[in-house]
């Protein structure tokens, strides 16, 4: 008789989630969920972003990640992630202009220092 093949971790984690932690009102933090498959929290995280380029309606929030329960559920981590997104491109943004602040200001001490020496 033919053994069963293995289950990946990603296939064995949507039957978990699917199984115990369906809707938002099961989320499951990250560390937890880390510990469960002895994972890095950072491998989890890269893993559940396959699956949902993949399709698979894993959501999340601060509370955790959960599978969802309802169309709504996926909307609401939609937009949750998108807020993310601009979060992250606004300090993006702030650090940019930091960069240029900061050039432009070592520009003028320069132009400073210079005033100063020719005096």
């Amino acid at each position: 008789m033919k053994e069963m093949a293995k289950k990946s971790v990603a296939d064995r984690f949507l039957s978990y989630m699917k199984r115990y932690h369906t809707g938002s009102e099961k989320a499951i933090k990250t560390d937890e969920l880390a510990e469960i498959y002895k994972l890095e929290p950072q491998t989890l995280q890269s893993m559940v972003h396959r699956l949902r380029l993949d399709g698979y309606p894993i959501c999340g929030d601060r509370d955790g990640y959960f599978y969802a329960s309802s169309p709504d559920d996926i909307k609401y981590t939609a937009k949750w992630l998108m807020n993310m997104g601009y979060q992250v491109q606004n300090t993006a943004c702030a650090m940019l202009m930091a960069a240029e602040l900061d050039k432009n200001a070592a520009t003028v001490l320069n132009d400073v220092r210079r005033v100063i020496v020719t005096l």
